[in-house]
């Protein structure tokens, strides 16, 4: 089984993802949730926007994976940078802030991790960034 794989990021540059282990998130207290009513809605073909907290929990194991799931991202100018989460005037010049970093290198990552952790559908929903975003765009009709 693969543990770990090496991607390259839509920016260009290179991080070596691991899958969620759960040590990661005991080590910060947080004890991931499942949300059974509405996921059996969604099994049964039902159009269930996410919940508060679901997103509240996406965002958070989104977070997590970004952290403590990814290596140092080798970009194309030859800079490490460590994803960290912490305010951007505690960062040093070798760090990058969950915020700062790019969107689209962000959901690369955060799908690799759930790729490698082999989550549920749901799981994976859940753990998208921003799947609000998401669901709001997958619901729209074509103009």
């Amino acid at each position: 089984m693969e543990t770990r794989k090496r991607i390259k990021l839509p920016s260009g540059g290179f991080v070596t993802v691991r899958k969620l282990s759960p040590m990661d998130t005991l080590s910060i207290g947080f004890i991931p949730q499942s949300f059974p009513e509405l996921e059996a809605k969604r099994r049964r073909g039902e159009s269930v926007a996410p919940s508060a907290d679901e997103i509240s929990q996406g965002v958070r194991l989104s977070v997590i994976a970004l952290t403590k799931c990814a290596s140092r991202i080798a970009t194309p100018s030859g800079a490490k940078l460590r994803i960290v989460d912490k305010e951007l005037d505690e960062c040093g010049a070798d760090e990058i802030t969950v915020g700062e970093l790019d969107q689209d290198d962000a959901s690369a990552i955060v799908q690799s991790v759930n790729e490698l952790s082999a989550l549920t559908k749901e799981a994976t929903q859940a753990v998208k960034p921003f799947p609000e975003k998401q669901e709001a765009a997958s619901n729209a009709s074509p103009s």
